[in-house]
């Protein structure tokens, strides 16, 4: 079996808006999906075949083994988050209807600010596999990819979000090397955004 990753491309767009949904679970249904799973995708295949968005195909590698896509990371240098996060809007009444677009600023409001990224890290947005791919050693390509990356971006300090709970995911962070560096519990909201909050990790390379 051969793997690849390579840069994501626009027609990339509906397996990579699969793999991004999988990332944020039921949570990117509830906050990017008002609560519709057809909604959370059809925002993600939008917004990935746009550019300087935060989900952007710009920022995307994709794993293929054999050809096939088998996995996504998206990441970036943290100075970029708020940019990036205002590059979502301009195609944001093209995808949500007002009773959506309400939900998702009132779920946007109760999650907070978030402080992803210092402008000295490299942030890895969403990294996903899909489950037929699992097991072959493709999570911990991607994450030598984004490494990479990072060392590229003259970037030493490595950060992601995980859902509190996720053994699995925090297992294969740890194991590569990644620390927990702060926790973010969402309280009383946990039951709105269908997530009980989560750990920010981090990697010095």
């Amino acid at each position: 079996m051969t793997l690849t990753i390579s840069a994501g491309r626009i027609e990339d767009a509906p397996d990579a808006a699969r793999l991004l949904a999988e990332t944020m679970a039921s949570f990117g249904v509830a906050v990017l999906g008002a609560g519709d799973e057809e909604l959370e995708l059809k925002a993600l295949l939008r917004w990935y075949g746009e550019e300087d968005n935060r989900f952007s195909y710009q920022l995307s590698h994709m794993a293929r083994l054999d050809g096939e896509i088998a996995g996504l990371i998206l990441c970036f240098p943290g100075k970029e988050v708020p940019g990036l996060t205002k590059g979502c809007a301009r195609s944001i009444l093209s995808i949500y209807g007002f009773g959506q677009l309400v939900k998702l600023i009132w779920r946007g409001m109760v999650l907070g600010r978030s402080n992803e990224a210092e402008k000295d890290e490299y942030l890895i947005s969403h990294i996903a596999v899909f489950d037929s791919f699992r097991r072959k050693g493709i999570a911990r390509a991607l994450l030598d990819k984004a490494v990479l990356c990072a060392r590229e971006a003259n970037l030493s300090r490595v950060v992601l979000e995980v859902e509190i709970g996720n053994t699995a995911a925090i297992q294969l962070y740890e194991s590569y090397g990644f620390r927990k560096q702060s926790t973010t519990e969402f309280g009383r909201h946990a039951r709105v955004l269908n997530c009980p909050g989560y750990h920010k990790m981090l990697l010095n390379l």
